[in-house]
């Protein structure tokens, strides 16, 4: 199959500036400061960010359903012969001071690829969760150099291939990209050790629908 994919891509970035703290009086120190200063309002701690990826792709089998890969796949360039919108993502960021959330909603033909397949039971289908990329709420404890943990639904760690393509050093995926998940649900800690990083990823589930015996780990 040869597929040429023409595509065009416009950001926006709206970001709401942190009110500044309260002046310091000379020679008061740093923590003198941040006992005095008052607590950052709700709305200078709101961010948001937009992007939009519209495409046109013309597969030269001119297939007749327009379906340039079959079901389950094609998270970008799916559609034949179509100028169509790829991914519209929207991003709401409140900063954790302490606590904060992260919402990202995403519409168009990336999202409904992505979601197709989800079970249909009462809490979970395609149409729950085809918009939601990621929802998640973030606790900025007092923990040492500051002990961060996030709870909720993540774009997935796994892969170099993200799901917005802005975040993806390739327009198009291999199959491991496509065939790997693109979202992931679970607890998150962070910790700022200072000079060097380490970093320990994993995953652990039932991999097949409906059977929670076959469980399948991962870890690097």
């Amino acid at each position: 199959m040869r597929v040429s994919v023409f595509y065009f891509t416009l950001g926006i970035l709206v970001s709401t500036p942190t009110a500044r703290a309260q002046e310091q009086s000379p020679g008061a120190s740093t923590e003198d400061a941040d006992s005095t200063a008052p607590a950052p309002s709700t709305a200078s701690r709101l961010e948001f960010h937009g992007s939009v990826d519209a495409l046109f792709a013309y597969n030269f089998n001119r297939p007749a359903d327009h379906a340039n890969f079959f079901p389950g796949v094609g998270t970008s360039g799916k559609r034949h012969d179509e100028l169509t919108i790829n991914l519209a993502q929207a991003d709401f960021v409140l900063r954790p001071e302490p606590v904060g959330l992260k919402l990202s909603l995403g519409f168009g033909n990336a999202p409904e690829v992505l979601h197709a397949s989800e079970i249909r039971h009462p809490a979970t289908s395609p149409d729950v969760w085809r918009n939601v990329l990621q929802a998640s709420v973030q606790w900025q404890t007092k923990v040492g150099r500051g002990l961060l943990l996030e709870a909720g639904i993540y774009p997935s760690h796994i892969g170099m291939e993200a799901l917005a393509p802005k975040d993806n050093w390739n327009y198009t995926r291999s199959w491991l990209g496509e065939l790997c998940p693109y979202y992931q649900a679970g607890l998150k800690i962070a910790y700022n050790s200072g000079p060097f990083a380490l970093s320990l990823n994993g995953i652990v589930g039932p991999e097949l629908p409906d059977n929670d015996s076959d469980i399948r780990t991962l870890t690097w």
